[in-house]
Order: structure tokens, then sequence, then C-alpha cells
């Protein structure tokens, strides 16, 4: 009549207890912390928010031309993830700090 909950593994309870410690510190230690950026974060940053106004321009070419030339020893991949979150959450130095936690969780999945 009832169909039963399947019972979960000790591992997967652990790894969830785990990700929910990870995430509430990390959540929290990002909005306590108010101590600026060090010179290469703040240069990441700096990239991409050169992106993001580039980006609102609405050429596609001019954007992908800003990709190439802002960062032209580095891969541009870091500057080109918080564009999603400036526009979701604005541009603001912790709400890009999110892409971090993000990455992480992905990290412990696989």
């Amino acid at each position: 009549m009832f169909k039963t909950i399947p019972k979960l593994n000790l591992h997967i309870y652990l790894f969830l207890i785990f990700v929910f410690f990870f995430l509430s510190s990390s959540i929290y230690w990002i909005y306590q912390n108010t101590v600026p950026p060090t010179w290469d974060p703040a240069h990441y940053l700096e990239a991409s928010l050169y992106l993001l106004d580039s980006f609102k321009t609405g050429n596609l070419f001019n954007f992908l031309d800003s990709i190439t030339k802002v960062l032209p020893r580095r891969a541009p991949l870091v500057a080109i993830l918080p564009i999603p979150i400036y526009y979701l959450f604005g541009s603001n130095y912790q709400n890009v700090l999110i892409i971090n936690i993000i990455a992480s969780i992905i990290i412990f999945i696989f």
C-alpha cells in the first residue's frame, strides 16, 4: 500500500552533511570577510568587469575580441565565468565567489 523510501547509504549521508557544512561555512565566510581582494583575484575581477562591459555592448565580435585581449598570457575562462553571476546577483566581489562554491561542489561530486 505505502511505498517505502529506499535507505541511502551511509556514505551518501556523510557526503550530504559535508556539502551542507561546506556550503554554510563558505557562504558565511564570504559575507563576513570584508578585506579587499589581493592582487591576483583583483586582476581577474577587473578583467571580468572589462568583459562584462564588452558583452553589454551587444556586439559579439567585440566581445570575442575582448576575450583574446583581456588576459594575454592567461586562460580567459576565469574572467568569463563571472558574467552570468554579474547578471543574476550584481557586480559584487562576494557574489562572484559563488562560482568557487559551485565549482567545489562539482569537484566533490565527480
